[in-house]
């Protein structure tokens, strides 16, 4: 029997269509930390291996104009890993956490790739010299980064360290069956890698990032040992279709 026409559901009203996205006049605060190896093996799944330097990325992205979504705003924690493939190791960025605030992004974050999408609110502010972006999820503000841009940066050579956001991104893509007691019908390492990646304005200076737990939202777990550096960027990236990396069925 034919499948159904349509790219989601419901078919005769998907909630999103198919890749590629194309995001343009993007901007973000990015603060990169220093946490525990004890948090980073709690939250990292194997064979992916932590950066050794245990940086997590803390990032919030304003997304003005979408092809797909329109407009929405979103929360990343990402970790830098590698992945021990047949022909060597493959660096990468796998997505702990993300929060954004617009349904059909998240369904298609979580049923193409794997994004593990939660909705809830994301609030900015300016003041005086300070940008500061939170996230509030069942009344409970869980998150906030801070920066106080200072410096501009060059963007061609880009700061090494902002240049770990081109590299692929690596998502735990788990579908679980309909069937009580059975496997998971998808339980997949997915990866992606942006395209037509580009950065016009990239800012550093002093900056901040807070966690904080709720009953359904645990970040305070996410330890701030170090700040390693703060950013302010601006650019357009596309997001295309993926491959799957590691598939645990098999």
């Amino acid at each position: 029997m034919a499948i159904p026409e349509g790219y989601s559901i419901p078919i005769n009203a998907p909630l999103y269509e198919g890749p590629t996205y194309k995001y343009r006049a993007t901007n973000t605060i990015l603060c990169i930390f220093r946490t525990s190896k004890k948090l980073l093996e709690a939250v990292v799944p194997k064979p992916l291996i932590y950066n050794s330097d245990h940086y997590v990325y803390a990032w919030v992205n304003h997304l003005p104009r979408t092809t797909g979504f329109c407009h929405y705003r979103e929360m990343f924690l990402t970790i830098p890993v590698e992945y021990p493939g047949k022909d060597g190791m493959v660096a990468g960025n796998y997505n702990a956490h993300l929060y954004l605030d617009n349904d059909s992004p998240i369904a298609a974050g979580r049923e193409i790739y794997g994004y593990p999408k939660k909705l809830a609110r994301v609030h900015f502010s300016e003041q005086e010299d300070v940008l500061t972006r939170s996230v509030e999820r069942g009344g409970h503000e869980i998150f906030k980064v801070s920066i106080s841009p200072r410096v501009s940066l060059p963007v061609d050579p880009i700061d090494p360290l902002v240049a770990q956001l081109a590299l692929p991104f690596i998502n735990y893509k788990l579908i679980p069956s309909v069937v009580e007691g059975a496997k998971p019908d998808v339980a997949q390492l997915t990866l992606m890698e942006l395209e037509n990646f580009v950065c016009t304005k990239l800012d550093t200076g002093p900056s901040l990032v807070e966690f904080n737990s709720s009953p359904a939202d645990p970040l305070g777990m996410f330890k701030v040992e170090e700040v390693i550096a703060g950013y302010y960027m601006e650019g357009q990236y596309d997001l295309p279709y993926g491959s799957v990396l590691h598939d645990y069925l098999k």
